[in-house]
Protein backbone atom coordinates (compact mmCIF):
# COMPACT_ATOMS: atom_id res chain seq x y z
CA UNK A 1 0.00 0.00 0.00
CA UNK A 2 2.66 2.16 0.67
CA UNK A 3 4.18 1.93 -2.66
CA UNK A 4 0.79 2.33 -4.04
CA UNK A 5 0.69 5.88 -2.11
CA UNK A 6 4.03 6.75 -3.33
CA UNK A 7 3.01 6.53 -6.98
CA UNK A 8 -0.03 7.98 -6.37
CA UNK A 9 1.99 11.15 -5.01
CA UNK A 10 4.39 11.15 -7.68
CA UNK A 11 1.71 11.05 -10.16
CA UNK A 12 0.00 14.36 -8.62
CA UNK A 13 3.24 15.82 -8.41
CA UNK A 14 3.88 15.54 -12.11
CA UNK A 15 0.22 16.02 -13.11
CA UNK A 16 -1.68 18.53 -11.67
CA UNK A 17 -4.87 18.90 -10.54
CA UNK A 18 -6.41 21.53 -13.65
CA UNK A 19 -8.91 23.95 -11.52
CA UNK A 20 -9.84 25.68 -15.24
CA UNK A 21 -13.57 25.06 -16.00
CA UNK A 22 -12.80 23.92 -19.65
CA UNK A 23 -11.19 21.07 -18.95
CA UNK A 24 -13.22 18.02 -19.67
CA UNK A 25 -13.93 16.30 -16.69
CA UNK A 26 -16.93 13.73 -17.12
CA UNK A 27 -16.35 11.75 -14.02
CA UNK A 28 -16.72 15.02 -12.07
CA UNK A 29 -19.72 16.06 -13.95
CA UNK A 30 -21.46 12.86 -13.70
CA UNK A 31 -20.59 13.05 -9.90
CA UNK A 32 -22.53 16.15 -9.62
CA UNK A 33 -25.21 15.69 -11.81
CA UNK A 34 -25.60 12.26 -10.07
CA UNK A 35 -25.50 14.32 -6.28
CA UNK A 36 -27.95 17.01 -7.23
CA UNK A 37 -30.95 14.83 -8.27
CA UNK A 38 -30.39 13.02 -5.32
CA UNK A 39 -29.58 15.81 -2.81
CA UNK A 40 -31.70 19.10 -2.07
CA UNK A 41 -29.84 21.54 -2.29
CA UNK A 42 -32.38 24.08 -2.22
CA UNK A 43 -31.47 26.76 1.23
CA UNK A 44 -34.24 28.63 2.13
CA UNK A 45 -31.95 31.85 1.37
CA UNK A 46 -32.36 30.56 -2.60
CA UNK A 47 -35.69 30.11 -2.70
CA UNK A 48 -36.55 33.63 -1.14
CA UNK A 49 -33.68 34.85 -4.10
CA UNK A 50 -36.24 33.09 -6.38
CA UNK A 51 -39.15 34.16 -5.12
CA UNK A 52 -38.08 37.77 -5.24
CA UNK A 53 -36.71 37.09 -9.49
CA UNK A 54 -40.18 36.01 -9.62
CA UNK A 55 -41.98 39.31 -7.71
CA UNK A 56 -39.00 41.69 -9.64
CA UNK A 57 -40.24 39.76 -13.09
CA UNK A 58 -43.64 40.45 -12.64
CA UNK A 59 -43.50 43.19 -15.02
CA UNK A 60 -42.77 41.42 -17.99
CA UNK A 61 -44.87 39.44 -19.66
CA UNK A 62 -44.93 35.66 -18.67
CA UNK A 63 -42.73 34.51 -21.71
CA UNK A 64 -40.40 36.91 -21.39
CA UNK A 65 -39.90 36.38 -17.50
CA UNK A 66 -39.97 32.66 -18.42
CA UNK A 67 -37.35 33.15 -20.53
CA UNK A 68 -35.36 35.45 -17.81
CA UNK A 69 -35.59 32.81 -15.26
CA UNK A 70 -34.91 30.11 -16.79
CA UNK A 71 -31.35 31.39 -17.53
CA UNK A 72 -30.65 32.39 -14.65
CA UNK A 73 -31.61 28.62 -13.13
CA UNK A 74 -28.84 27.86 -15.89
CA UNK A 75 -26.41 30.16 -14.36
CA UNK A 76 -27.37 28.81 -11.37
CA UNK A 77 -26.61 25.43 -12.41
CA UNK A 78 -23.36 26.14 -13.96
CA UNK A 79 -21.93 28.07 -11.07
CA UNK A 80 -22.90 25.18 -8.87
CA UNK A 81 -21.64 22.43 -11.01
CA UNK A 82 -18.23 24.47 -11.23
CA UNK A 83 -18.10 25.31 -6.76
CA UNK A 84 -19.05 21.29 -6.85
CA UNK A 85 -16.21 19.80 -9.10
CA UNK A 86 -13.76 22.49 -7.27
CA UNK A 87 -14.48 21.30 -4.14
CA UNK A 88 -13.69 17.39 -4.87
CA UNK A 89 -10.70 18.54 -6.62
CA UNK A 90 -9.61 20.84 -3.82
CA UNK A 91 -10.81 18.00 -1.34
CA UNK A 92 -8.89 15.62 -2.94
CA UNK A 93 -5.76 17.55 -3.04
CA UNK A 94 -6.09 18.44 0.82
CA UNK A 95 -6.07 14.42 1.28
CA UNK A 96 -2.69 14.35 -0.93
CA UNK A 97 -0.62 16.61 0.33
CA UNK A 98 -1.99 15.44 4.51
CA UNK A 99 -0.98 12.26 3.76
CA UNK A 100 2.05 13.43 2.52
CA UNK A 101 3.15 15.29 5.04
CA UNK A 102 2.11 12.50 7.93
CA UNK A 103 4.32 10.10 5.97
CA UNK A 104 7.00 12.40 5.74
CA UNK A 105 7.25 11.99 1.90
Amino acid sequence: MDEYIRQLQAYVREYKIIFEEDCPQPCLDALWWHYGEYQNMDSSQAKKGFKNLRVCLDSLPIKDSDVVVGEVGCLCAEYERIAFTAGLKLGAQLMLELTENATGK
